[in-house]
């Protein structure tokens, strides 16, 4: 059941994203303009990082990696929205690391 909410809120922001640019043209917003500004918070999060690297060095199959990276407590707490930014920002982080992780490596990690 959980797993039927994370994908529906990933399909709803996947939709979000992609029909991004024709909403900002109409109100008149540049192509690569944000609709809102961004402030980043955190470049590196250790602690995440960490969690990614034993992720990726475990031998065992990973069937769901964004899932065992969430706070489950967190996620619960959020409202609608801020579910659909807390596994965006997520899945962003995790596959930046994952990005370092090869690159540290030298190699790409295959599932």
């Amino acid at each position: 059941m959980k797993s039927d909410l994370l994908k529906a809120l990933a399909l709803k922001a996947k939709n979000r994203m992609i029909h991004r640019n024709t909403i900002g043209k109409a109100y008149g917003y540049e192509d690569n303009a944000p609709a809102c500004p961004i402030k980043v918070i955190d470049e590196h999060d250790d602690q995440f990082y960490q969690k990614v690297q034993q992720l990726l060095g475990d031998n065992e199959g990973i069937k769901n990696p964004i899932k065992r990276l969430m706070n489950e407590e967190k996620f619960a707490s959020l409202d609608p929205r801020s579910q659909e930014k807390y596994l965006l920002d997520t899945i962003e982080k995790y596959l930046k690391y994952r990005r370092m992780i090869e690159e540290e490596n030298g190699s790409k990690i295959v599932y």
